[in-house]
């Protein structure tokens, strides 16, 4: 299934897991501070594309840098 312009039931904010695990979060009650331990609410998988999506946005950053 594609993802963006092509697919109406794309939700680009609800389909990143780091939303998926802050929802998840939210719904239990439980505080997601910064020295917080999180890991019981991330699911199989979710690790990995956590991690894509924090070196995405660090890629992202970076060229704002590199441009200003």
């Amino acid at each position: 299934m594609k993802e963006g312009v092509d697919n109406p039931d794309f939700n680009e904010k609800q389909d990143l897991a780091l939303e998926r695990i802050k929802q998840r979060l939210v719904k239990q009650g439980i505080s997601y501070f910064a020295n917080e331990n999180i890991a019981k609410c991330i699911e199989p998988g979710e690790l990995k594309e956590l991690e894509k999506e924090v070196a995405n946005d660090i890629m992202n950053y970076l060229k704002v840098l590199l441009l200003t």
